[in-house]
């Protein structure tokens, strides 16, 4: 029986060691996400806040170690109810940077619906990350700021854009403090204890980085709703939200031209805003502003004018909040409106040569489509058969179908995360088939935030064609996602970067120029790299072109905002 025994006691603590290691990008597969009933207790004049988090989950398969985000909480309490029965568990942060946590039960979750319920605090942020608090005057606010991963310094969950979920969501406050968050208020009580609970209609789907809350002695301004048009057929609630300054006409010039920027972007679009309310919130120190469903947060600065608005701060309002109305919602169901249904007629299957008899311009449609639909238009539908052709495919490239193969990597990528870029990692170095190298490097260059280092590292790799390895940095910085990061990047690797590339050609490399539109970006643009190539061959003429592209990107910025108050004001 020994030996039995040994194989089994070995087979478990390897089966601990690989729920032991933290995942290095996204959460593993297996465990989804279907809904969230959060309560928080807020009080800003406090340090600290406290949440109780229930999670409405799906298990693919049973399970001993649910992994999930959480950064910063001190967690109290952990429990998994599954199969009518609730069971004690283990919470951990394991890795404090990224925010990797771990729900750890004594015995696996069966396979099927579960429940996760964790009770916490957490400390409040001082900058506009998480649930942030600052003081206006003699009084205290907390505010919120999630995107891009601060939803995890709120809450426990699976803080990642795949995941979109409904919130139910219960704030607690105290005093005469009022509380906004994403949907309108239903329910207001005073609780024995002295606090009042607020109750709030449950979200549509979303992810965690578009959920808000604003809560203290808020001064809430009620506007006239947007009017029903041609593609909404009810009223729009509109208010704006502020610090409490007995000065409420500050809110004026944006309560005057919020319905008709709303407007002509439903007209537009040809889609109703898709939020049963919208507020426009203005903190004290946010920093710019942030597309929240239904309760898009601004710097008060572009929101709150104390006397007429200048010409400038005219633009600046119109041009950002018409950004933050348009952003996700709008522009994402625009392109699966318009495209979408255009792809599926044509069909996606990746089968290899299943569209071979078309002719080329169709094929080449279809390539384009799945490309919008599914790279930028985010359809789920399209972006789980991709994702399906790319597990297939990772290890046989020809099981798919060569056209649109890059596509569908780089959706697998976003979708799968470390392990596919480990695949195609090893598919743009080794393939004997050149195409197939440039396709897998192509797709390398679209990974998101979780594998943007290992990629940029991978461009490096001299084992990997310099053409492939520029892209990928290029396209680094092309995505907003992770820019930043990139070109953070690029300034620690700029001449490794640049010594990969021939030296008549590194004054291309300016061409990441376009990644900027601001003064502050031109400057840091010309110290990184453009002073650096002004002496390759070339180089003052491409640098001098940046330099300008940045410069015309910045103007227009300035002259489109007063574009759009012109138009306005024409109405």
């Amino acid at each position: 029986m020994l030996r039995p025994l040994l194989a089994i006691a070995l087979l478990c603590a390897c089966v601990a060691r690989a729920d032991d290691t933290p995942p290095p990008g996204p959460l593993p597969e297996g465990v989804t996400p279907a809904r969230y009933r959060l309560k928080l207790t807020i009080d800003p004049r406090k340090k600290d806040f406290a949440g109780q988090t229930d999670i409405d989950v799906t298990l693919r398969a049973p399970q001993q170690t649910i992994w999930l985000h959480g950064l910063g909480l001190t967690v109290s309490s952990v429990s998994v109810t599954s199969a009518g029965k609730t069971m004690p568990a283990r919470y951990e942060e394991v890795e404090h940077e990224s925010g990797v946590a771990r729900i750890v039960t004594d015995a696996p979750v069966a396979a099927g619906k579960a429940t996760l319920k964790l009770r916490y605090t957490a400390a409040f942020q001082s900058a506009p990350q998480g649930l942030y608090r600052t003081q206006a005057g003699k009084d205290w606010y907390a505010f919120s700021q999630m995107e891009a991963i601060d939803a995890r310094r709120v809450f426990p969950g699976f803080d990642e854009p795949r995941f979109k979920t409904p919130f139910e969501v219960t704030l607690v406050t105290t005093g005469g403090d009022r509380a906004v968050t994403n949907t309108p208020e239903t329910q207001s009580a005073k609780l024995r204890s002295g606090p009042t609970q607020h109750k709030y209609l449950t979200t549509k789907p979303l992810p965690t980085y578009l959920l808000a809350f604003a809560v203290g002695p808020l001064e809430i301004v009620d506007g006239p709703p947007v009017p029903p048009n041609g593609v909404r057929r009810a009223p729009l609630p509109l208010r704006v939200v502020g610090t409490r300054q007995a000065d409420a006409a500050r809110f004026n010039f944006a309560l005057a031209q919020a319905p008709d920027i709303i407007a002509r972007l439903e007209s537009y679009f040809g889609i109703a805003f898709p939020y049963p309310k919208i507020d426009l919130i203005a903190s004290p120190i946010h920093g710019g502003a942030m597309e929240n469903a239904g309760a898009i947060i601004f710097d008060e600065a572009l929101l709150a004018f104390a006397h007429e608005p200048t010409p400038r701060q005219q633009a600046n309002f119109g041009v950002v909040a018409a950004h933050e109305l348009a952003h996700h919602p709008l522009l994402e169901q625009a392109l699966l409106s318009l495209y979408g249904e255009r792809l599926r007629k044509l069909g996606y299957d990746a089968t290899p040569g299943h569209y071979s008899a078309e002719p080329a311009e169709q094929q080449l449609l279809r390539r384009q489509l799945i490309g919008l639909v599914g790279l930028t238009g985010r359809s789920a539908e399209v972006r789980s058969a991709m994702a399906s052709a790319a597990d297939r495919s990772a290890q046989n490239p020809d099981a798919v179908e060569p056209l649109f193969r890059w596509r569908i990597w780089a959706i697998g990528l976003q979708e799968r995360g470390a392990p596919m870029f480990v695949a195609l990692k090893k598919l743009a170095i080794d393939s004997p088939d050149a195409q197939v190298r440039a396709d897998a490097s192509t797709a390398l260059g679209y990974g998101g935030a979780a594998v943007s280092s290992d990629a940029l590292d991978t461009s490096l790799d001299p084992r990997l064609e310099v053409g492939p390895a520029t892209r990928i940095v290029f396209q680094q910085m092309d995505d907003p996602g992770t820019r930043d990061g990139a070109w953070k990047w690029f300034a620690a690797h700029r001449d490794a970067a640049l010594a990969r590339v021939p030296a008549m050609f590194q004054s291309f490399y300016a061409g990441v120029g376009n990644a900027f539109c601001s003064t502050e970006g031109r400057q840091s643009f010309n110290t990184v790299l453009g002073e650096r190539l002004r002496s390759a061959s070339g180089g003052e003429v491409q640098v001098d072109r940046a330099l300008e592209g940045i410069n015309d990107c910045v103007a227009l910025r300035a002259a489109v905002g007063d574009s759009i108050r012109s138009t306005l004001q024409k109405q």
